[in-house]
């Protein structure tokens, strides 16, 4: 029943003594169609972010067939398969999937190896490894006399994250801050020589503006006055080099300073850059399916199987596909053109086919719709492929389908498919399930309901 779909919905559903229903969560399972996935996967990342932070790729499966197709993509770290996707149904052409994974927090510049995988039943597609660089955003260190502020690099060298920031907080009312700069200019103190003594609140954005070299930095500065005395040193430009932080006694005449390791400064790390690689497939020939799984069971007819190697073969005009025959025992066909007065009851429909063994095709099989609906919806259902003893030329193809999976259409159309590298379709042909009588067949008739069990 689920061959010829790529995937199957499902779900329970369940009634109470009192007929109220309940329905589970639905889910998607992909199926082995047999048929060949043709395709591309390519993923974009960024290389460079902050750890603790949660990190989406995106994916993007190219669907080249004229048909869709069923599975998963996994994201891939290290070896090791981080988050995969909910089932997807791609259809023709570009589908993107988001994935995500939260970076660990090491404290530390870490590298990782960052991979997809498209998993379509028994065939995958990988994409190549991308790097992933992170890096801590807040580095604490004690008041010292250096406070030594770096460049994080990844290991070719390269700068991935920088400090855009300098903070710290003194609750102490016996002592004030002083700040000086790598080159050794005052900037935070209460001496003449320092370009801050008091607080910058008040002033446009609560900030003073300085140049140390050329670079500008924006001060805030609480002042000695507040209760929770506290600066904030920020610039666009990378900050770099050994800062000095002390805190000075206010009751002498002349200010001492002392380094106090009870204080901390806290350096912020912003990304350097916000590039977004993109992974391509390792292998972008196509990818063969592995065989074919039967997922439920072998369908058995209602009525006893054909022999079609017993029926008579005609091969008059016969090319390529030809003499499509509805079969309705064992001893009676009917040509496919046919079928205008002619209503399976009950029956499943068995069709059969003459094809040349010049074609070439990979996969043959039925392809069938109500008549109502478009072509587009079609279920489709493999078809046997038959040799003919002493016969080189023609093959014959074969398939029954149950009149379970029919039965509740008033008129099916049908025609036969070959996938390939011929790719074959024969003509459309229609035949009505039902006559008068069986119409009014119940249900139940149909099928024998199990008994319940105490």
């Amino acid at each position: 029943f689920m061959q010829g779909s790529p995937a199957i919905s499902y779900w329970l559903h369940a009634l109470d003594e009192n007929l109220e229903a309940s329905d589970s969560n639905h889910y998607l399972m992909s199926v082995n169609t047999g048929y060949t996935i043709r395709g591309n996967l390519e993923f974009d990342v960024v290389t460079v972010k902050e750890e603790g932070s949660v990190v989406k790729p995106i994916a993007y499966f190219t669907n080249e067939l004229p048909r869709s197709v069923s599975g998963a993509i996994s994201l891939i770290v290290d070896g090791e398969i981080i988050h995969t996707s909910q089932p997807h149904v791609f259809e023709t052409g570009e589908t993107s999937v988001d994935l995500d994974w939260t970076i660990p927090k090491v404290g530390k510049v870490s590298t990782y190896a960052l991979q997809s995988i498209g998993h379509f039943c028994s065939a995958t597609i990988e994409t190549e490894e991308i790097e992933l660089n992170s890096f801590p955003t807040t580095i604490v260190k004690p008041i010292s006399e250096n406070i030594d502020v770096q460049l994080f690099t990844d290991s070719n060298g390269t700068v991935i994250a920088d400090a855009s920031l300098l903070y710290s907080s003194n609750s102490d009312k016996n002592t004030r801050y002083k700040v000086m700069s790598p080159s050794g200019e005052c900037i935070i103190g209460q001496s003449n020589e320092c370009m801050i003594q008091d607080s910058t609140f008040g002033k446009h954005g609560n900030l003073e503006s300085i140049n140390i070299d050329g670079q500008i930095f924006r001060v805030r500065y609480s002042g000695a006055e507040n209760v929770l005395e506290r600066f904030l040193i920020t610039s666009i430009d990378p900050i770099v080099g050994s800062w000095s932080v002390f805190e000075e006694f206010t009751e002498s005449l002349v200010p001492k300073a002392q380094a106090n390791t009870q204080s901390i400064v806290k350096i912020k790390y912003l990304a350097h850059t916000t590039e977004t690689n993109t992974g391509f497939e390792e292998k972008p020939e196509t990818v063969q399916e592995a065989g074919t799984i039967e997922f439920g069971g072998t369908i058995q007819p209602s009525q006893p199987s054909i022999n079609f190697l017993d029926i008579k073969i005609t091969f008059e005009n016969v090319r390529e596909l030809g003499n499509i025959k509805i079969h309705l025992s064992s001893s009676e066909s009917i040509d496919a053109n046919n079928l205008e007065n002619e209503f399976l009851d009950n029956q499943p429909l068995i069709v059969s086919a003459i094809v040349n063994k010049q074609i070439v095709f990979d996969r043959a099989e039925l392809r069938l719709i109500n008549s109502e609906d478009s072509y587009d919806n079609y279920h489709a259902i493999r078809m046997d492929n038959l040799e003919i003893p002493s016969n080189n030329a023609f093959d014959i193809l074969s398939v029954t389908v149950p009149w379970e999976f029919i039965s509740d259409y008033e008129e099916i159309k049908f025609w036969i498919h070959l996938d390939g590298q011929d790719e074959t379709e024969s003509e459309k042909y229609s035949i009505k399930t039902k006559s008068g009588i069986s119409k009014t067949i119940n249900l139940s008739e149909n099928f024998r309901i199990l008994p319940s069990i105490p």
